[in-house]
């Protein structure tokens, strides 16, 4: 603390200056600005993680080997439909192989798709297996 009438420096408990002897003030405190620490400075706060966004990993795949599936299996019940009506005797060897390959391929989609978790993918896949198994039972019926 300081005289306010000659600027010495004076003890905090100190009544008189020493230097002056002018009377100081009786309840002026010294005062140390408060720095802040790291505790004080933010409270404390948790932070809770993010999720990850939401992956479509898989679902082009998946969607291309439902398309595969859908026409196989559309083609399929199409010919056996046909055939067990009498409307045509036989069924293309042509078409058969047709479906295989398009069963085939909607199989791979889908296996590919399913393996990256992706349900669209699961169930390509089983549709096109279904659809592979029903162009081996009309490759029977073929010419």
């Amino acid at each position: 603390m300081f005289c306010p009438k000659c600027g010495k420096s004076a003890t905090t408990d100190a009544q008189f200056c020493a230097a002056c002897g002018a009377q100081l003030p009786v309840n002026q405190q010294v005062q140390t600005p408060r720095v802040a620490t790291p505790e004080t400075a933010m409270p404390s706060q948790t932070f809770t993680p993010m999720p990850p966004p939401a992956s479509n990993a898989g679902l082009g795949l998946g969607i291309a080997g439902l398309v595969f599936a859908v026409l196989t299996l559309a083609f399929g019940f199409y010919d056996f439909a046909s055939w067990s009506s009498g409307l045509y005797d036989y069924i293309a060897v042509e078409e058969i192989g047709l479906l295989a390959i398009m069963s085939l391929l909607g199989i791979i989609f889908g296996a590919v798709s399913a393996a990256k978790k992706s349900a669209v993918g699961s169930w390509a896949l089983s549709l096109s297996i279904f659809g592979f198994l029903l162009t081996m039972f009309l490759s029977q019926y073929s010419a």
